[in-house]
This record gives C-alpha cells, sequence and structure tokens, in this order.
C-alpha cells in the first residue's frame, strides 16, 4: 500500500496532497448523480411514456395535452444547460433552500436531463410502421420495410437488394423505394 501512495505521490501530487478533499468530492458526485438520476428516470418514463400514449394514433389520444408537453419538451431540451441552471436559481432556492452544493445542483440537473430522457422513451415506445412496398422493377417481388418515421430499420427481403445490385441498381435506388420516390412503385399498408 504504501508502494501505491508513493506512486500517487510521484504522479500525482496535487491528488495525492488534497486525497480527503478528492474522496469527499468523489461522494457529492456520486450522490448528485444518484438523486438526479434517479428522478429523471422516473419523471422522464412518465413523460416519454405520456407522450406515445397521447400522440396522434395513440392509445388515448389527446393531441392538446401531447402538444403541450411536447413544447415544454422541446424547449427544455433547447436551453443549454448553464442558462438553465441561472435561469432556475430561484426556482432552486425556493424548493430546496439553497442554489449551491449538492442539494442546489440536483433539481438543474433533473430540470437539464428529463427532456433528453423523456424523447429517448418516446423514440423507444414509438410504434413501428410496417409497410409493405410492391416493387415494379422487372420481378414484381413483395418487400416488407419497417419504417421509425422516415427512417428505414430494417428491410427483410435481403435477395431484392441483390437483385438490385445485381441488375446494376444501387443500393440507393432501394432506398427510394422504401420512401416512395419510385414512379413505378405503389404501397400497400
Amino acid at each position: 500500500m504504501e508502494a501505491f501512495e508513493q506512486l500517487v505521490e510521484q504522479l500525482a501530487p496535487n491528488l495525492y496532497a488534497y486525497r480527503d478533499r478528492f474522496f469527499t468530492s468523489f461522494a457529492a458526485t456520486f450522490e448528485m448523480f444518484a438523486k438526479a438520476g434517479l428522478i429523471a428516470f422516473v419523471v422522464g418514463l412518465f413523460f416519454g411514456v405520456l407522450l406515445v400514449i397521447t400522440r396522434k394514433g395513440g392509445v388515448r389520444q389527446n393531441l392538446i395535452v401531447y402538444q403541450i408537453v411536447n413544447i415544454v419538451i422541446n424547449v427544455f431540451r433547447s436551453i443549454p444547460f448553464i442558462i438553465l441552471l441561472i435561469f432556475l436559481i430561484p426556482l432552486t432556492r425556493a424548493v430546496v433552500g439553497t442554489a449551491i452544493g449538492v442539494k442546489g445542483a440536483i433539481l438543474p440537473l433533473v430540470f437539464g436531463t428529463v427532456p433528453f430522457y423523456t424523447r429517448q422513451v418516446e423514440v423507444a415506445l414509438t410504434p413501428i410502421v410496417t409497410v409493405e412496398v410492391v416493387v415494379c422493377i422487372d420481378t414484381h417481388e413483395v418487400v416488407e420495410v419497417y419504417l421509425v418515421g422516415s427512417l428505414i430499420l430494417c428491410v427483410t427481403e435481403i435477395k431484392f437488394i441483390r437483385h438490385l445490385v445485381g441488375e446494376e441498381q444501387s443500393l440507393l435506388a432501394c432506398l427510394f423505394v422504401a420512401h416512395g420516390f419510385c414512379r413505378n412503385c405503389h404501397y400497400k399498408q
């Protein structure tokens, strides 16, 4: 153990000199991370599920609630954290009693992370739309394409891609087909 302390003292003299402060600061950082992370997980999960179920076509469609929550999430996502921290000082003092230290940092951390986690939950829970694309390029093969938003997630018929590449078509043609830019294609929902 003494050899390790000598090595740390030699490589990082300031860390060795202030090792008590280092471990205290490490514990404070972990406390902020754990408390803010747990709160952000619960609140972000709630709002993410709320966005999914109240969206158009959701289980409990309510476009007013969806739009309000969506706008609030977008506003808080667009504010840089340091500016958010300054704006939240009065609220933090009112809720926690102080705006500095571990207790004062938890509320701004929650406000900073909840919008991002909410959006991740919403994207993860958004249903995957299956679109059956009938392609009329020489073969009339049916291809199933999974779309999330406007992005291709998976093309189930690899032979189709091989056929297009084999016929001197590019993979870009597959993307055009799946996105509906192909004039010789039609969709079945």
